[in-house]
Order: C-alpha cells, then sequence, then structure tokens
C-alpha cells in the first residue's frame, strides 16, 4: 500500500511540472508573438500599449490555456477520480474478501481442531493398537493400549526405532521392506497380516496388523493399526484340537462298528491316543477274569518289547492302582518313581517322563487299563484327561462288544455243534430202526453235498442240504412197526401208509424254524422226474435240485448194500440200472454229473 501511494506522488509531481511547463511555454509564445505584432504596428501612449498588450495577452492566452492545459487537466481530475472510485470499490471488494477469507480461515482452523480432538479421542480410546511412524522409523504416535500391549510408556516409546517392538529374527527383512517402499513409494493398503510382536520384557505374541500410508509437508508417514490375537490362536487352537478329538472318536466309533476283531480295534484306539493327545507311546492292559491278572495286549510307539510281558495283580503298580481305587493315576516325574515298572528291566532306555492310567471300565465292569507314555513333559490337564476318559470309555465299549461278540459266537457254536449232533444222533437212530446198513445216512449226506458242490450250490445252500440228507427218512418214524419192518413185501395199503412218511416229514419239520430250510430232501425225495412220483407227483424242475441228487444217490447205496432180502449189487450192475432209469425216474443232468466223479 505504501509503495502505491509513493508512485502516485510521483506520477502527480510529473503532470503538475508538464502543466507548469506547458503554461510557460504557452505565455513564451503569445509574448513572442506579441513582441513582433508591436514591432511592425506603432501605437502611441504607454497606458495604451500596455492595456493593449494586456488585453492581446489575455485574448490569445485564454483559450490557448484552456485548450492545452485546462481541458487535459480536468481529463486528468476526472480519471483520477475515476480511479479513485474503482480503487475505493476495489478496496471495499478487498476488505469484504479478507474479512471472509479470515473467518474461513478461523473457521476452518476451528473444524481442523475439532476434527484433530476427535482424531487424537479416536486413536486414544480405540481398542487397537495404534502406532505412527515417520519415513526414519522412528515412532511419532503410541496410543494407551500399545502401552498395555507392549509394555513401553508413551515417553519411552515416542522417537524410539520401531524395531523394538518386531522380534530381532524378523528386523533385517522389516527393514529391507521399509527401504523398498521408500525407494517405490508402493505400499499396500488394508491387507491384514497375521506377525509376531514382542513385548518390553522380551515375551513374543501373535498380532495381527494392518498399514497404510499418507503425507504431510512433504513427508511420509505410516499408520499401523495392531490386534492382540493371543486368545483368538488360542481358540483356534482348541477348537483344531476339539475338531481333532472328534475325528479320533468318529474314528474309533467307525472301527468298532466296523469290525468286531478285538486286536484291530485297540490298535486304531492307540493310533487316536498318541497322535491326537501327542504322547510318544501307549499300552492296553486287558484283565484276565480267569487269574484276575492285568495283561498286555496292544501298544504303540515303544522302542523295545518291554511291557509285553506285563502280568500285573489288581493293586500292583500304578496301573493295578488305577483299577482297585477306580481313578486316573497320573505321574509327572517317572524317574522318581521307576520302580513301579521292575516288571520289565528295559524300560529305564524308554526314556519316558510322564505317565497316565485309565480303568477301562464298561457297564460297571472293569475290562483293563489304558496307560499313556511321553518322553517330555506335558500338562495334564482337564481338557487332556477329560478326552483321556473319552477315548478311555470308547476301548472299554469296544472290548466289552469283543467280548460278548466272542461269547455269542461261542455259544452258537456250541449250539450248532449239537444241533449238529443231535441231527446225526436223529439219522443213526433211524438207521438202526429200520435196519439200515452201518453209515448209511452219513454216506449219503456226504455224497449229496459233494454232487450239490459240484453243480454250483452255495455253501450256505449246502448246510441245509447236509441236515436234509441226514434226516431224508425223519418221517418214517410215524410209520407203524409191522409196515417198516416187514420183512416180506408190503400189500397196496401197506404202501399207501409207507408212502407218508415225506408228508410226516413236513409236518415234523415245519414247525422247527432251524429246520425248515432243510425240508427239500425229506419232504421230495421220492418224487420222480415223470411226475410219477409221491407225495406231490412233482414234475422235472418242480423237484428241488437237493432232492434230485439225493434220490440217486439214495438208489446208489441202497443197492449197493446187503439187505436181508438180497445181496448188494456191484457198481456196473447199479449203474445200469440208474441210466436206464434217467429222464424217467431221475434228472438227466444229475444222472450224468453223478458219473463223472470218482465213487
Amino acid at each position: 500500500m505504501e509503495s502505491s501511494n509513493v508512485i502516485s506522488e510521483k506520477a502527480s509531481a510529473r503532470s503538475a511540472f508538464a502543466y507548469a511547463l506547458r503554461i510557460s511555454l504557452i505565455t513564451f509564445g503569445v509574448e513572442t508573438l506579441i513582441m513582433f505584432f508591436f514591432r511592425y504596428v506603432n501605437f502611441y501612449g504607454g497606458y495604451f500599449d500596455t492595456f493593449l498588450d494586456s488585453v492581446i495577452l489575455v485574448t490569445i492566452l485564454t483559450p490557448c490555456l484552456y485548450r492545452w492545459v485546462y481541458r487535459p487537466l480536468l481529463r486528468e481530475v476526472s480519471l483520477r477520480r475515476e480511479a479513485q472510485d474503482e480503487l475505493q470499490a476495489m478496496n471495499a471488494k478487498l476488505n469484504d474478501y479478507a474479512r471472509n477469507l479470515e473467518a474461513a480461515i478461523e473457521a476452518k482452523v476451528t473444524e481442523l481442531r475439532r476434527t484433530d480432538a476427535q482424531y487424537r479421542t479416536f486413536l486414544e480410546t480405540s481398542n487397537d493398537i495404534i502406532i505412527v511412524i515417520d519415513s526414519d522409523m522412528r515412532i511419532v504416535f503410541w496410543n494407551h493400549v500399545a502401552e498395555s500391549a507392549f509394555g513401553y510408556t508413551r515417553e519411552e516409546a515416542l522417537g524410539a526405532d520401531i524395531m523394538m517392538i518386531i522380534p530381532e529374527r524378523y528386523r533385517d527383512r522389516h527393514r529391507e521392506g521399509f527401504k523398498e517402499f521408500l525407494k517405490e513409494n508402493t505400499l499396500k493398503r488394508g491387507s491384514l497380516h497375521e506377525v509376531e510382536g514382542v513385548r518390553k520384557n522380551g515375551a513374543e505374541f501373535p498380532i495381527e496388523i494392518s498399514i497404510s500410508s499418507y503425507m504431510s509437508e512433504e513427508k511420509v508417514f505410516i499408520t499401523s493399526i495392531i490386534r492382540d490375537i493371543t486368545e483368538r490362536k488360542g481358540a483356534e487352537i482348541q477348537i483344531k484340537n476339539q475338531l481333532g478329538r472328534l475325528k479320533a472318536l468318529r474314528n474309533i466309533d467307525m472301527a468298532i462298528t466296523a469290525s468286531l476283531d478285538l486286536r484291530l480295534t485297540l490298535n486304531v484306539i492307540l493310533d487316536q491316543i498318541t497322535a491326537t493327545l501327542h504322547v510318544d507311546a501307549a499300552d492296553i492292559l486287558l484283565l484276565n477274569q480267569n487269574t484276575m491278572r492285568l495283561e498286555y495286549s496292544a501298544g504303540r510307539g515303544f522302542y523295545s518289547s518291554a511291557l509285553k510281558n506285563t502280568r500285573l495283580r489288581i493293586g500292583e503298580g500304578h496301573a493295578g492302582r488305577a483299577v482297585s481305587e477306580g481313578r486316573v493315576v497320573c505321574v509327572l516325574d517317572l524317574k522318581n518313581e521307576i520302580g513301579d515298572f521292575e516288571r520289565a528291566p528295559m524300560f529305564k532306555e524308554e526314556g519316558f517322563v510322564c505317565y497316565c492310567a485309565l480303568p477301562l471300565i464298561s457297564k460297571g465292569k472293569t475290562k483293563g487299563v489304558l496307560e499313556a507314555f511321553s518322553r517330555k513333559k506335558i500338562e495334564h490337564d482337564a481338557d487332556f484327561l477329560d478326552f483321556m476318559e473319552a477315548l478311555a470309555l470308547q476301548a472299554a465299549i469296544a472290548i466289552d462288544n469283543a467280548s460278548l461278540f466272542n461269547d455269542l459266537y461261542r455259544a452258537n457254536l456250541e449250539l450248532s455243534m449239537a444241533y449238529e449232533t443231535t441231527l446225526e444222533g436223529w439219522s443213526h437212530a433211524l438207521d438202526l430202526r429200520d435196519k439200515e446198513t452201518e453209515g448209511h445216512s452219513s454216506r449219503v449226506t456226504e455224497m449229496t453235498v459233494r454232487i450239490a458242490r459240484t453243480m454250483g450250490m452255495t455253501e450256505s445252500e449246502l448246510v441245509h442240504v447236509r441236515r436234509g440228507a441226514l434226516l431224508h427218512d425223519i418221517g418214517k418214524m410215524g410209520i407203524p412197526d409191522a409196515i417198516l419192518l416187514k420183512p416180506a413185501p408190503l400189500n397196496e395199503e401197506e404202501w399207501k401208509i409207507m408212502r407218508k412218511h415225506p408228508a410226516y416229514a413236513y409236518e415234523l419239520l415245519l414247525p422247527i424254524n432251524y429246520l425248515r430250510p432243510a425240508l427239500d430232501i425229506p419232504y421230495c425225495h421220492h418224487e420222480k422226474w415223470d411226475g410219477t412220483g409221491y407225495p406231490r407227483e412233482l414234475r422235472g424242475a418242480e423237484i428241488p435240485l437237493s432232492a434230485r441228487i439225493f434220490s440217486v444217490v439214495d438208489v446208489w447205496d441202497a443197492l449197493g448194500s446187503d439187505r436181508p432180502y438180497r445181496k448188494a449189487w456191484n457198481k456196473e450192475k447199479i449203474k445200469d440200472y440208474i441210466l436206464s432209469l434217467s429222464g424217467r425216474d431221475f434228472d438227466p443232468k444229475v444222472v450224468e454229473v453223478f458219473f463223472k466223479m470218482q465213487w
């Protein structure tokens, strides 16, 4: 403003000088003209000359001054007034603008102060760790959460190198990455990284970090938002362990349901125990109900066979104590209690440190003991013991199921043998009553089974074929001795009664579920291929295959044996006889197969 005033004063001085010079030049010019005029025009009288000179001077000077001095002066004054008015208007606008600008600046400053206060409040009250560093990797902001998480106060942290919260093994990599960022000015925003931080006391802990950068006064700053994820990682590990344990229990369930082989099931259980509980070895001792001793049954993870000869009384050693007291027995330092394993001289070579034994109890009965060994110290916390108890329960159930199955299998086997023995006894009794030759029923039974197997019958079918063959004449129990044992030929009435013995067999065996599938031979072995047999006059394939086979075998054995009323036929004669009846009494296919076999 001062310089513009100085310039204006200089301009006014130059303008005044120009007008003064212009007046002087006009006056000089007019006087010169008047002098020339009076030189050539001579007037007399001094007053008159003076008066005339003044009149001429005024007459000439006035329009000249008006034209070259006054009018420019008026124009300049007018222009100056206009300029001054414009300048004042501009000054007014500038003043208004300045006032508005000042107000806007003040409002902006107030807003920035409020935003800064809000931002700082957010940073300080955030539940996350917030750290800001400059381009020299020096900390310029450190909120209260960072203080409690890392252990450094704000005074200790501000101005310190950010590397103090990074584990030493990662520092070189972080420095190189930061230099690369400053060089290329590239930074991934918003992405989360799981890394490790280090506290003031040197303890490392997992953190999740998100970083971003910004420029301020041509300086680069990095903002890090960090979250302590120790609890989350612990929860993830716990969930992973629980899923692993559920999977282990599922595998054991599948092993129990898929197989009744106790040894296979115990091996699956031991595999799951060592893998899921992270123990080095495990074994299962089963309680022998006869000797009441705990005996080694299966093991995993042992270097030697140190424990394979284990035979403990109840109450003896840790395992025996677990059974007698009905509870878990854990030893955290086996070196001080190795005496309990004196039963295994090579046990010391295993190098076990920790031990745990659980009784295997199912339906209130002790089945054995589950033992777990570790070569390093492990914590037997509640989760560990709960899961081990669950595994012990599964093992007890598997042992109980296998025992029940074995008992049931033995009972079923004994029952089946009793049935077979009973059937053989019945068959022998029938032979004795009917005066059959010794071993007739057993011979025809074995021959019938051989032919039936050759003709493609299954093993399950052969079981019923064998029983039917043994009981082929069971219906004769309903025939009176006078007819059955008559030495002379039977008359027509007697034959009618004799032909009822297949029906008697049917009535006798049908109510017995166990023998119902074996009815084909006792009921149908007197049917003939051409339909002339009895009791139902079945024809061809209507006759059960087992009955068709037996009818050939029965005739072969009967004709080849001595009877009171005739001597035994030789094999050639019997063969000719059977071949002559093929297609009439006998199934031709059965006859063909019969004679291809060696008898």
